[in-house]
Order: structure tokens, then sequence, then C-alpha cells
């Protein structure tokens, strides 16, 4: 971990969990507040102020990082998770959720964005437990709709990149850094703690 992240914990026990982590060899998926931390240090490096969502789930990422962004727009699939959602950000001005499908959703809050967003794409299928749109991972057509974007230099995560093996709806990791290197020419693609990191130079 990089020395600039160990500020952020909010608690001693995250820091030793996240050590044991480290001793243990990082499995993955790696627990869910060293995704916030990745988030928070991006957020930090390219001072930014809006953070984008797919994928909504049970909103955990949403109250981790309300405090740090000024807007937060988030996309939730499944009806039961949105509604839940809703209810539970409904006090929360600067938080926007959407229900639909990613790919068709994603364009309508990039129309309200004016300024480089980080974007945590996490809008894909992984169980019953979670919401599925038409594809299993829309991450594609997430890709294309930002690169559209009149507004350059967003920051990218995506999160489960354990995932991208080029089997149900998920390109490979390979195919993903081909793809997202045509649409964001200069930018950086790595892979990082389960993350795919696609920012500006």
């Amino acid at each position: 971990m990089k020395p600039s992240l160990y500020y952020q914990f909010k608690t001693w026990e995250h820091k030793r969990r996240y050590q044991r982590w480290e001793r243990l060899g990082k499995p993955l998926p790696p627990p869910h507040f060293v995704k916030q931390l990745t988030i928070k240090e991006f957020a930090r490096r390219f001072s930014t102020r809006v953070l984008v969502e797919t994928g909504t789930y049970h909103g955990e990422m949403v109250e981790a990082m309300a405090g740090g962004f000024t807007h937060i727009y988030s996309i939730e699939v499944d009806e039961a998770l949105f509604r839940a959602a809703r209810e539970k950000f409904r006090r929360r001005s600067q938080i926007r959720l959407l229900r639909g499908d990613s790919a068709m959703e994603l364009p309508k809050v990039l129309a309200d964005v004016r300024e480089p967003a980080i974007f945590w794409l996490d809008g894909h299928y992984t169980g019953p437990h979670a919401g599925k749109g038409d594809l299993n991972t829309p991450i594609l057509r997430e890709l294309s709709a930002i690169a559209a974007h009149p507004v350059k230099r967003h920051v990218i995560l995506i999160d489960d990149a354990r995932l991208f093996i080029g089997r149900d709806d998920y390109p490979s990791l390979e195919s993903l850094r081909e793809a997202a290197l045509r649409l964001f020419p200069s930018a950086s693609f790595e892979v990082a703690d389960d993350i795919i990191r696609i920012y500006p130079p």
C-alpha cells in the first residue's frame, strides 16, 4: 500500500485488517474498505469531486463515499435494491440514485456531469444476490459512453478484475485493455487489488 493511503484509515481495526490481508498475500476479493481507499486515493490524486457508480447493491460504497464528494450518482438495475437504497439515502441531497441498466442509464448521468469524475464500475452480474441487465457485464458499453462524453480526464475504476476472463459477456483483461486504450489513447491501464484502473497521464 502506498504511504499516502495510511491517513485514510478510519479506524485502527481497518489498518490491522489491511496488514493481515497483506500478510496473507492479498487474497481476492479484497476487503471492501480496500476498494473504498482506492477511490479516495484517486479522488485525492486527481482532485475529483464527482463520483459515478454502477451497481448500487446495498449502498455500501455510496455510504462510505458520501462525505468526500459534492455529487454522487449511483445506478442499480434491481428494483428491490434500488428502492432500499432510495429509502436509505432519501435525506442526502448530494446523492442521486437511478434505476435501470447502466448501459442505458449512464448516458443520462453523463448529461449532468460538467467536470472530470471518478467512475466506480461495479454493475456486473455476480450471482442471484445481484441485479442483472441485458448482459452479465455492460462494461464495454459503459466505457464507450464515458469516452463519448465531452469532458475528458475522467478516472475509471472497475471492480472484480478477476472475473474478466473472456466468458459470459466478460471480455478478457487483455481485450478490455485494448478496448480501453482505443477509447482513451493516452490513458494508463493497470490492475491491482482486483481493481482495473484507467486514468489520465
